[in-house]
């Protein structure tokens, strides 16, 4: 949950209130939106956002992967 404080506190320094449970389910759900848009096809206003940070994300798990 550590993770999920330093969002929490990160998000507090730019004056959002959010606790570290909100901040993961908040996380949570937009990937599930993600994957629900990406399955069916349907139009999501975030999904190219989403689409960009996830793979982002995917290929900096890949390298780290690969580092050890």
């Amino acid at each position: 949950m550590a993770f999920w404080e330093e969002i929490s506190a990160q998000l507090l320094s730019d004056g959002i209130t959010r606790t570290p449970g909100e901040c993961k389910s908040l996380w949570t759900s937009l990937v599930h939106r993600y994957e629900a848009s990406k399955r069916e096809k349907k139009s999501w206003p975030y999904f190219e956002d989403m689409d960009k940070i996830l793979s982002d994300l995917e290929a900096t798990t890949t390298i780290f992967e690969w580092s050890r």
